[in-house]
């Protein structure tokens, strides 16, 4: 299992509901089948963190690469105060199916 993290800087306007409303829109897409979900996580005021999980590794680079970045760009960016730090990683403990 592979994860996708971004940390979000957002606008303080921000309207969370709407915000969170973008991020299911996400999820209900269809999708590969080797992708396992978003989760929006509200860590301050003007704060989120992003959580994607894909079954490989080469599906999260597919999926990023044709649609999810693309849609991040149109439909969570205007949100941002600045860049999204990104990271990417091997899920290797606890749960969501890590494997060693």
């Amino acid at each position: 299992m592979h994860a996708v993290i971004n940390r979000l800087s957002l606008k303080a306007d921000t309207n969370w509901t709407e915000f969170a409303a973008q991020c299911d829109v996400f999820n209900a897409m269809p999708s590969d089948p080797e992708y396992h979900g978003l989760s929006l996580v509200r860590t301050g005021e003007n704060e989120a963190v992003l959580i994607v999980l894909f079954a490989t590794l080469t599906a999260l680079e597919q999926v990023s690469k044709e649609i999810a970045g693309p849609w991040f760009a149109e439909h969570l960016r205007p949100f941002l105060s600045g860049p999204p730090q990104r990271s990417v990683g091997e899920i290797i403990a606890g749960g969501f199916g890590a494997q060693i």
